[in-house]
């Protein structure tokens, strides 16, 4: 009976975790994109093109993986941007420099960048969201999203131009 139990606790967890994780992931991108992080930066790096605007999250991930002080660094970054700061991805983007970002919370900036450090990247979950990326990148070129978000905003401090 016990091992049984251990059993079903453990093939609870195994289905459990992937959807949780999926969930999680699924939160964090509508959050970037709602906040426009998608507009320089992508989930996966993509060889395909010339520089892109910013460094993809998995680079970020990577690079930062094993840095204690990357979570304090990091956030502030993305609230008060890196202009007249050193430069971690000078040569490797277009962007010379990250705005701040108006349009996110200290309290969202935190759960987007704990998601970012704390990615696991595997090949499936690149491929998943490469695919997310194509689509919001076809969606910017497009000119869609300049009044169009894919999500309602109920809280924001810029007033949307058009319907989501």
């Amino acid at each position: 009976m016990r091992r049984f139990l251990t059993y079903l606790s453990g093939l609870v967890v195994a289905l459990v975790a992937p959807t949780t994780l999926q969930a999680k992931d699924e939160q964090m991108l509508d959050l970037a994109n709602a906040r426009g992080c998608f507009i320089c930066h992508q989930v996966a790096a993509d060889n395909g093109g010339g520089k892109p605007l910013g460094p993809s999250y998995q680079e970020v991930a990577v690079r930062y993986r094993d840095d204690q002080q990357a979570f304090d660094q990091l956030l502030d970054r993305v609230i008060h941007g890196t202009a007249y700061r050193d430069q971690k991805w000078e040569g490797k983007v277009a962007m010379r420099f990250m705005p701040p970002n108006v349009n996110v919370s200290r309290e969202e900036a935190a759960a987007l960048v704990r998601w970012i450090i704390d990615m696991d990247v595997d090949q499936k979950t690149v491929e998943r969201l490469q695919r997310h990326d194509n689509m919001l990148r076809l969606s910017s070129l497009s000119g869609c999203n300049i009044c169009h978000r894919v999500e309602p905003v109920t809280e924001s401090r810029v007033v949307p131009l058009a319907p989501s």
